[in-house]
């Protein structure tokens, strides 16, 4: 009987298939880590865009101006990104809102009180 070193085919394609499984759940990891980075850096930055709002609005009277809104706008669209949209309403003798959306989805929603 002749005596046979290494593995055989059926070994190697095993090994093979259970490394493709690894890296793809290593991919998979990645990825979803990647997404979830990206919408914490966007509630991060919309946070900090409508606590800066807000503290414009208390300076202001508690009265919305048109060089408020066109800093709100700018800021959205610097440090969110295009596709950020977003909305300031104040009531006169009511709370004012600071609403922030990316990609059609609420990012953050921010009431507060002048």
């Amino acid at each position: 009987m002749r005596h046979v070193s290494g593995s055989s085919l059926i070994e190697s394609l095993l090994a093979l298939a259970v490394f493709a499984i690894g890296s793809a759940s290593v991919a998979t990891w990645v990825a979803q880590s990647m997404a979830i980075d990206a919408r914490a850096s966007r509630l991060v930055a919309a946070t900090t865009i409508a606590v800066s709002m807000e503290a414009r609005i208390r300076a202001g009277s508690g009265t919305v101006s048109d060089e408020d809104l066109r800093v709100f706008h700018a800021a959205l669209k610097r440090q969110v990104g295009p596709a950020a949209r977003g909305s300031v309403t104040c009531r006169p003798a009511a709370a004012c809102a600071v609403q922030i959306a990316w990609a059609t989805r609420e990012v953050l929603s921010w009431p507060f009180d002048p």
